[in-house]
């Protein structure tokens, strides 16, 4: 791990997608690296100058820093809705390819239904402003309903058997 984190340390990004690419993976290794879940405030603001950023601007490691943003801090910071123009590409990114899970209806009045092509191992269910609504672990199964009553927009982050991140916006209406 240590060798991978000194690989990303001597890249020198050439565009914002590079960079956004290494500085994301390099905040990323050092938390495991050093184990440590905690985020620094220097590394948080980095983080969301990436994760507000429109896809089609910043690449994908735009995705990559609102997947790990949503375990370090409230999103009151940052809007989603005004990430992008409106003739660009849609911000929600994820981090997996949209045939390994399925989240429906989007938006929901209350009832969630997850297929995944994976078992799914642990699911944690964030709202919009970070905070943790919802953690099951060992569900062990490819499909999972759940019901959240509250109106807003939510984030899904599922870890399936495989230790493969799965990140999902949703909307209970």
């Amino acid at each position: 791990m240590g060798d991978a984190l000194d690989l990303i340390n001597t890249l020198t990004p050439l565009t914002t997608y590079e960079y956004n690419a290494i500085v994301t993976r390099r905040i990323h290794l050092e938390s495991i690296l050093f184990q440590d879940d905690t985020l620094t405030s220097e590394q948080i603001d980095t983080l969301l100058e990436i994760a507000v950023q429109c896809p089609a601007d910043g690449g994908h490691g735009v995705a990559y820093a609102q997947a790990i943003l949503p375990m370090n801090i409230s999103y009151e910071r940052w809007n989603l809705d005004e990430q992008c123009e409106e003739e660009k590409p849609s911000k929600v990114t994820n981090l997996t390819s949209d045939a390994e899970i399925n989240l429906y209806p989007n938006p929901s009045s209350g009832q969630v239904s997850i297929i995944s092509k994976n078992f799914i191992k642990t699911l944690y269910i964030y709202s919009s402003d970070g905070k943790l609504i919802k953690f099951e672990d060992d569900i062990n199964n490819s499909n999972y309903e759940f019901i959240l009553q509250e109106k807003g927009s939510y984030f899904l982050k599922i870890q399936d058997i495989n230790g493969d991140l799965h990140t999902k916006k949703f909307i209970i209406k």
